[in-house]
Order: structure tokens, then C-alpha cells, then sequence
């Protein structure tokens, strides 16, 4: 919400905005290019036309006078203020709509009602209003800047980088502007205009560590991992206790396996913060993947302890005891997290992997089903399904598993292996070859892909 210093009590006049009202002799509102494809349907709408008057009008009340037209405005300005103040929009809209009536071309209460229509979350509303208000004081900056951002929010990122784009040319040095439009870019998918764009906004100010940790992430999802990691080096040096950047830092660190730097940041962030679960929860991870499960599961458990609700550290819990091969305590923490949260896929198919590893498996089926049905492209569900499924000789739900996998993972060789295991099975010996020649074709060593299409082969001759 505006500050109340934005209107002075309501009353006092926008200097700024009053000074450029556009004055006309009928006092109705100029018309920009295109306002009839608006489709207003705003308070505007019921602006009422001045009446027309008959050769022998009947005798009635003068027209009120300016003064008592101002009083007038006064009174439903105010109370409209009072409106707003209190949170009562709709009644607000109702007494600013009354000051329009008697006068279209009032910026102030303009101004007030596209606010209220913002804070309503009626971004349309909005849009059109400060359209209406940018027809009365043309060329100005903030109003772009309130349409370029209610567009923004809208999700139109062509409108919203026009207006931001109209408000650069009246001010090229406004750093808030390349922010915007490097936050539209970041939206688009297009990651270099928006790295382009963060830099200008970067060479307008002070070092802003903010702005840097920003470009950091765009390289991040750029896939230019070294250049993320110096952006968010140069963040921390401007802001060494800015914890979520080390988070990111430490991020990137692991997904480098660079996994000694990544302790040193999660470390770095328990020594501001030490009951941080996020930074507990993701030293846990990076010890799990070091296979120290001692201190992997010295965190999570300290990370459980700070937020015993996290399903997320239940299900890191568990993963460390399926590894040791203590299924009996990964099957009680993958069930808890599940509890938690029953809508994860992949904690229902790392139960099922742990079913599966114990013998049990019409559990291990059920689970896998269960994440298939919360994620189609569960990749890990559907193999480790089409193996139970061969096993139980279920060759027609197991192609069916393999086949799919191929679809989301072309190249995965013991997909194309299995696969043709069950055509040998079904007595198709020459599908059956052709998946082993396929995998031999992604992986020419494979030993497995090898004997198999040499026993095919051998078997064909045989009843040739």
C-alpha cells in the first residue's frame, strides 16, 4: 500500500501529476489511439454525459458553482480515503467514482484508484485505469513503470518489456529498469539478455551483492557453472553474511562434485546460523555422497531435530540406511516421510527399491504403481517394475515398462537388454536380437548385450 505521504491526507494536490493535466473546454478526458479496445469495465465506465437541455428548458436549480463542485469532491475524496485506509476498497472505489463524476480529468483520485484496483489484486482493472490516467499525463515514467510491472505480473512479458522499454527512454540511467527487463528475460528463457541486462544495472550503481547473486543464478540455469561461481563469490565479498548465497555457492559446489568446497560453505553457514536445517540437511547429502554415513546421518538427524515435520530429511535418512543395507530402519523412514507427504514420487520408488532388495516383491510392486501414478515419467519406477515383472514372467507388463523407459531414456543400455530378453523369452528371437545389436550400439563393450545376441544367434541356427 502507498504511504500515506504518497496522497498528503488525500487532499493535498499532485503536483507533479496536476501540472500536466491536459486541459480541454468540454473538461471530459482526452482519448489515447485505441481506448475503445480497452474494454473498460472499470469505474470509468459510469462517468455519467452531461445532459442535454431542451429549446425551453423547465425552470430549475442553478448549475452548482466550482466551489460547490471542489466541496463536493472533497467530501468523497475524503471519505474514500478513509475507505481505503480501512481496507474497504469497494466502498472507497464508490466515493472516488463519485469525485470522477464531477471531474473525469482528477489525476489524484486516479491515481488512488488504480492503487486500491492493485491492491485488490485486480491486475486487468489496473492495467486499464493507469492506461486511463497515462491518457491524461502522457510520457510519465512511473506510470510505465506500474504498467510495465502489473503486465509482468499478468504474464505478459511483451507488454511488460514495452512499457519498461518507454520508461528507459525517458530515463537510460534508471537501475531499477535493467533489473525489470533482466527479470522479463530471465522469464522468457533467454538467459544472455538478462545477464546483459543485470550487468548495466550492476555498472549504475554501487556494488549491489544482490544483483550479483541474481547473475549467479542465471548463469546457474545457463549451465555456465564457473561463471555462477564467481558471480556469487563477488556477492559474498560485498555481503559475507548473506547466508542465502552461500546456500546457492554450496549448491553449486555439489552439483560440480566438488564436494570439499561445498562443506566449506555449508559450514560457513553454520558458523552464522548454527541451527540451520537447510545447511544441516545438505552437509547430510554431501557426506552421503562421499559414503561417510556416520556424519551423513549425524546431520540429518540434527536437521530432524530442528524440523521433526521435514519429509525431505526423513526420506535422506533412509537413504542412508538403505545403503548400509539396514532396510528394516529405511523402510520405517521412508514410511514416515510418506506420511508426511504421500504425494513424492520418488520416496514411493525408493521404498519400492527397498522392498524389492528385502524379497518382498508384491510391496516392491505396489510402491513402484504408486510413483508411476504420481510422476508417468518416473524413469527408476518403471525399470525396476519391468524387472519384477519379467522375474514373475509378466512379459507383456514388462515390455511394456521397457518400452517407456526407452522413450524417456534412449540411451539406456539395460533398458534395450532387458527388453530383448523378453522377445527371446516370447520366442521373437529376431526383435530380441535387434534390441541386443541396439545396445551394443550405445555401449560396444557390453559384455551382458554381447552373450545374449551370440546365444540368439545360436539358438536361430539351430532351428534354422
Amino acid at each position: 500500500m502507498e504511504d500515506q505521504n504518497e496522497f498528503q491526507e488525500s487532499q493535498e494536490n499532485n503536483e507533479e501529476l496536476n501540472s500536466e493535466q491536459t486541459n480541454s473546454e468540454d473538461n471530459s478526458p482526452p482519448k489515447s489511439e485505441g481506448d475503445n479496445d480497452l474494454g473498460f469495465d472499470s469505474i470509468f465506465d459510469n462517468i455519467e454525459a452531461p445532459q442535454e437541455l431542451t429549446s425551453e428548458p423547465e425552470t430549475e436549480d442553478a448549475p452548482p458553482s466550482l466551489d460547490e463542485i471542489e466541496k463536493e469532491k472533497e467530501v468523497h475524496s475524503n471519505l474514500g480515503w478513509v475507505y481505503y485506509k480501512q481496507g474497504m476498497f469497494d466502498e472507497a472505489l464508490t466515493e472516488y467514482q463519485e469525485v470522477i463524476n464531477l471531474d473525469p480529468n482528477d489525476t489524484k483520485a486516479i491515481k488512488i484508484i488504480c492503487q486500491v484496483y492493485k491492491e485488490k489484486g485486480e491486475v486487468e482493472k489496473a492495467i486499464q485505469s493507469y492506461t486511463y490516467l497515462l491518457s491524461l499525463v502522457p510520457n510519465n515514467i512511473e506510470i510505465y513503470k506500474e504498467l510495465g510491472n502489473l503486465n509482468l505480473q499478468k504474464g505478459d512479458f511483451n507488454q511488460s518489456l514495452k512499457f519498461f522499454s518507454l520508461a528507459f527512454k525517458i530515463n537510460p540511467k534508471d537501475r531499477d529498469i535493467y533489473v525489470k527487463i533482466g527479470e522479463i528475460f530471465k522469464l522468457k528463457g533467454d538467459y544472455d539478455k538478462a545477464i546483459s541486462s543485470m550487468n548495466k544495472a550492476i555498472s549504475l550503481t554501487d556494488d549491489d551483492p544482490a544483483l550479483y547473486k541474481s547473475i549467479g543464478i542465471l548463469y546457474d540455469r545457463k549451465g555456465d557453472l564457473e561463471s555462477c561461481i564467481k558471480a556469487f563469490k563477488k556477492s559474498i565479498e560485498i555481503a559475507y553474511h548473506d547466508i542465502e548465497t552461500h546456500e546457492l555457492l554450496g549448491r553449486v559446489f555439489y552439483k560440480k562434485r566438488e564436494y570439499k568446497q561445498a562443506i566449506e560453505e555449508f559450514e560457513i553457514i553454520l558458523n552464522i546460523e548454527d541451527d540451520n536445517v537447510y545447511a544441516l540437511n545438505n552437509l547430510g547429502l554431501v557426506y552421503y555422497k562421499l559414503e561417510n554415513f556416520a556424519d551423513a546421518l549425524e546431520n540429518f538427524k540434527k536437521a530432524l531435530e530442528i524440523s521433526p515435520d521435514d519429509y525431505e530429511i526423513f526420506s535422506n535418512i533412509a537413504l542412508v540406511y538403505y545403503k548400509k543395507r539396514i532396510f528394516e530402519s529405511a523402510i520405517k523412514y521412508f514410511e514416515k516421510a510418506i506420511n508426511i507427504n504421500p504425494y513424492i514420487d520418488i520416496i514411493h520408488s525408493n521404498l519400492g527399491m527397498v522392498y524389492d532388495s528385502k524379497g518382498m516383491y508384491s510391496d516392491a510392486i505396489s510402491e513402484f504403481q504408486k510413483a508411476i501414478e504420481l510422476n508417468t515419467n518416473n524413469l527408476q519406477a518403471h525399470y525396476f517394475l519391468g524387472n519384477l515383472y519379467l522375474f514373475e514372467e509378466r512379459r507383456k507388463e514388462a515390455e511394456i515398462e521397457y518400452k517407456k523407459v526407452i522413450q524417456l531414456s534412449p540411451n539406456f543400455v539395460d533398458a534395450y537388454i532387458n527388453l530383448g530378453i523378453v522377445y527371446f523369452k516370447e520366442g521373437n528371437l529376431k526383435n530380441a536380437m535387434e534390441k541386443y545389436e541396439e545396445a551394443l550400439k550405445l555401449d560396444p563393450t557390453n559384455i551382458v548385450a554381447k552373450e545374449n545376441l551370440k546365444f540368439a544367434r545360436k539358438f536361430l541356427d539351430a532351428y534354422k
